[in-house]
């Protein structure tokens, strides 16, 4: 058992640098776009191994969650030269969301303290004219009423989008529960991920919480 426990958790090291990194053949109107999640924990002291990692992964767009105050004062500056557009909910009651981006943001909103889960939302601009980005942290197990609580408050949100959509965040959740199908379901996009994040202490993860789901105009 120890064995598999193992393997598994190496498991996301290891297809992780065989996944291809382009350069892609984009088809006619087509425009690359890479996402990125990260979750370094509030508390985390490590701000400056927290800037290194999001500037290595070099992602157009990066949700970042449990961003507590003291991360906020010296990652997002540091950040700032190489993500120009940022959105930050936290002046909004209890919200740790933060949203950094390559691409103008044409506005944005979020929330902490309500029925459904903290969240930053923003509308981009520039290239990707007509499509909503969306960080998410919905609350952990053993609380599951409440998770599929804020899920479906999260749809109610995202049935005023019109154009394409993009949600990304810690949804304390597995590939295949009752939170992650609803959402994928609920509204029409699709799951892109499904390998393990969490632990990450030792660095063999055994759940997969961390979730990138997406409009099916994606490809």
């Amino acid at each position: 058992t120890l064995f598999l426990l193992v393997l598994y958790g190496a498991w996301p090291h290891f297809i992780s640098t065989t996944l291809s990194v382009g350069p892609f053949q984009l088809q006619a109107e087509e425009k690359k776009l890479s996402i990125a999640h990260f979750n370094p924990f509030a508390g985390n002291l490590d701000h400056p191994a927290i800037t290194k990692e999001v500037l290595r992964i070099d992602a157009d767009l990066v949700s970042l969650v449990e961003i507590d105050p003291s991360m906020k004062l010296t990652i997002i500056p540091a950040l700032q030269v190489k993500y120009p557009y940022s959105y930050d909910c936290s002046g909004t009651d209890y919200c740790q969301n933060i949203i950094l981006s390559k691409y103008p943001i044409l506005n944005g909103d979020g929330q902490g303290h309500w029925i459904g889960p903290p969240y930053s939302r923003v509308h981009l601009g520039g290239e990707m004219t007509g499509v909503t980005f969306v960080s998410v942290h919905t609350t952990r197990f053993p609380q599951s009423r409440d998770q599929i609580r804020q899920v479906r408050e999260l749809l109610r949100l995202l049935e005023s989008e019109s154009g394409d959509l993009i949600v990304m965040g810690d949804f304390n959740a597995t590939p295949f529960s009752r939170i992650t199908t609803t959402l994928e379901q609920g509204a029409n996009i699709r799951r892109l991920t499904d390998l393990p994040t969490w632990p990450s202490r030792i660095h063999l993860p055994q759940v997969a919480i961390d979730h990138a789901f997406a409009s099916e105009n994606f490809r």
